[in-house]
């Protein structure tokens, strides 16, 4: 539990049930790799709003979010807006493309902690980031020792925060589905236009 154990503890948790890493599934169906569609750009959305490609990681690691100190070179806006850049070469992937964390960082002319500066510099909230190389930024997590049993999709996460979960699942549940509302909408219309009694409509 964050908050109980020390990041190392959980970190070490997560790579135990949690992965990205394709080549410990045994079925290529379970491949599940995430597909862009038009709900990725919603509510103007320029790039995907579910992250994907995920930043590369050599290790999980669990971050917070930026807190400017006067140890920091950089300035939280600075380091946004070099967000971008670092991203870019892995939207531009390429299926067989292959490079270490390393070389990835040495291309960017980074050292990992600039890195990982900027990766906190676009969070919000406490989040955790799994260990990922090229061939899996585009992979939703799984389960490790569950995969041989589901044969299908999965994005499983560990829960850092309780409350932002209940919150998710609460919005989630008592979200407004527009499609059914839109069509009562036009119900009504209709028998307003009519003089049909709405309530006898909709029980027919």
């Amino acid at each position: 539990m964050y908050g109980v154990h020390t990041n190392e503890k959980i970190e070490w948790f997560v790579d135990m049930y949690i992965s990205c890493d394709v080549s410990l599934l045994a079925n290529p169906l379970q491949n599940a790799q995430h597909q862009h569609t038009n709900k990725c750009k919603k509510k103007h959305h320029v790039v995907c709003r579910f992250h994907y490609p995920l930043p590369l990681m050599h290790e999980t690691n669990i971050l917070d979010t930026f807190q400017m100190n006067g140890n920091y070179p950089f300035s939280q806006q600075y380091l946004h807006t070099q967000t971008n850049k670092i991203f870019q070469p892995t939207r531009d992937l390429k299926e067989n493309d292959d490079i270490s964390f390393f070389e990835y960082l040495n291309s960017l002319s980074l050292n990992e902690s600039t890195y990982i500066l900027n990766l906190k510099s676009k969070l919000t909230r406490l989040h955790i980031f799994l260990k990922q190389n090229f061939k899996n930024i585009k992979t939703n997590a799984f389960n490790i020792h569950d995969a041989h049993l589901w044969f299908a999709n999965t994005n499983i996460q560990f829960i850092l925060d309780p409350y932002v979960t209940t919150t998710y699942c609460t919005s989630y549940m008592t979200k407004i589905d527009k499609s059914i509302t839109s069509k009562l909408h036009s119900l009504i219309k209709k028998c307003i236009a009519n003089n049909i009694n709405a309530i006898q409509e909709f029980k027919s």
